[in-house]
């Protein structure tokens, strides 16, 4: 998967700006960037490897397996959600699940309507900050609907926002 690629399922999250150590930036920007830090904008990458998790995947001839899985390395700490958005309890299907980068973004808005930035340890640490220019310019060229010379640099883009599950 590519960064524009991301930039399109990226869509799930609001234009709504927030406060940054980088200015007020949209959501979906700042979302881009976290999944930038998080996993390279690779859609399929396990994450926390060597930590008690699932023996599935690219971590598992290690000491444990993966524990978050894909663009914005979704914890099984989440597993209630993953439970009900994928109908298992295995960590293997949800690992599957979260590949699909749609599936991925759903399950990031969820885990940020219920805990905010402060869920990602690259939001953090600040480390999301250095994929900011790269995830404003593929946002810009994933069809904005309406820019403003001059405004406070936020564009407005299509928004489908999921819920979360109860």
């Amino acid at each position: 998967m590519s960064i524009e690629q991301a930039a399109a399922v990226a869509n799930v999250f609001p234009t709504t700006a927030i406060h940054t150590s980088q200015g007020d930036l949209p959501l979906r920007t700042v979302m881009l960037a976290i999944a930038g830090a998080e996993s390279s904008w690779t859609v399929d990458d396990d994450g926390d490897c060597g930590l008690p998790g699932p023996p599935c995947g690219s971590c598992s001839g290690e000491a444990g397996g993966a524990t978050s899985w894909g663009l914005w390395q979704i914890h099984n700490v989440h597993s209630r959600m993953l439970e009900s958005y994928t109908g298992s309890t295995d960590p293997c299907a949800w690992r599957s699940w979260l590949f699909d980068a749609t599936n991925n973004a759903k399950a990031a808005l969820a885990v940020y309507n219920e805990q905010g930035l402060g869920a990602w340890s690259t939001w953090n640490s600040g480390k999301w900050s250095e994929f900011i220019g790269q995830a404003q310019a593929a946002l810009l060229q994933a069809s904005p609907t309406t820019s403003s010379p001059g405004s406070t640099g936020i564009t407005s883009y299509p928004v489908t926002i999921g819920t979360a599950p109860a």
